[in-house]
């Protein structure tokens, strides 16, 4: 499992470096692509993900997908939930932001956005 920085100049991160790596200053972070919770179960260990080498590494939260995402439904909810997030009038913890994006997002059923389960409940909160 990488993932890929830049197009022009291909910079892989590989989960063995992240989980290398301490993290100190990073809270959260977010993996908003296809399948970054899914891997392959090591004997005795659960599964061997992207988002588990980050957790590995420090990170106390991060926000990850369970499966094929879509790209305009992620897009809405992540910003909901960046904007949930970075309200100074409330602490609010990311499965918590991240679960009133959802629910925005569904809500928004009458502007015509597509609602089924698929477009909106891969993305998921590990801590």
């Amino acid at each position: 499992f990488k993932v890929l920085f830049g197009l022009e100049e291909p910079n892989w991160l590989y989960g063995y470096e992240a989980q290398g790596y301490r993290f100190t200053r990073p809270k959260m972070i977010v993996l908003a692509v296809c399948e970054t919770a899914l891997g392959k179960n090591g004997t005795g260990e659960g599964a061997k993900t992207l988002s588990r080498s980050f957790l590995q590494a420090g990170i106390p939260w991060v926000i990850a997908s369970l499966g094929k995402i879509d790209e305009g439904a992620t897009e809405k909810i992540l910003r909901t939930f960046y904007a949930r997030i970075a309200r100074a009038d409330r602490t609010l913890f990311p499965p918590d932001a991240l679960r009133e994006a959802k629910l925005s997002y569904i809500i928004r059923e009458k502007q015509g956005f597509p609602i089924h389960p698929h477009y909106w409940a891969g993305l998921i909160v590990q801590h």
